[in-house]
């Protein structure tokens, strides 16, 4: 084989192995497009613009009704839940609404701010926490955790605030 024939295989393998590495890559992007698609999805965030995505991964989250939503809430209800127990277990009272939001945001304060309305997620995130038995409403608009509650944040309450308000 002359230097030119070498040069030119060495050239063919070169390329046929970059290939391969190329279409490994593009099939890791897709991957994590689709990723990042359901974890915005999830926790209610925009994509950023520089990040283009197929329009067929594209889904208008406004789109899916709240019930098909909340289901992808359970990372935001732990958030709550171990929120609203350590507030509780500070003040030895319950918490309102507007002191929860006000925590999440200081705890949680990226999530917070991509949310497409807060306000309205964690609201509805809190009920479902005293449907589900891990909160009790001492009256309207204010809760104090259940013991299911405390048992699965795995935190001790002062018991002359459980007693007061369960």
């Amino acid at each position: 084989m002359s230097k030119a024939e070498e040069l030119i295989e060495r050239q063919r393998s070169t390329i046929k192995m970059l290939m391969r590495e190329n279409e490994e890559l593009r099939r890791e992007n897709e991957l994590l497009k689709a990723t990042l698609r359901e974890v915005a999805k999830m926790w209610e965030v925009d994509i950023p613009s520089e990040i283009s995505l197929p329009p067929e991964l594209m889904e208008n989250v406004e789109q899916i009704p709240w019930t098909e939503r909340s289901k992808r809430f359970a990372g935001v209800r732990s958030q709550l839940l171990r929120i609203i127990v350590d507030l509780c277990r500070v003040r030895g009272m319950p918490v309102n609404y507007e002191d929860i939001r006000r925590e999440y945001r200081k705890r949680y304060l990226a999530l917070y701010m991509n949310m497409k309305s807060p306000s309205e997620t964690i609201n509805r995130c809190v009920r479902t926490l005293r449907d589900w038995g891990y909160l009790t409403s001492p009256k309207p608009g204010w809760f104090y955790p259940t013991d299911k509650a405390v048992k699965q944040v795995g935190v001790k309450l002062k018991k002359r605030g459980l007693e007061r308000f369960i």
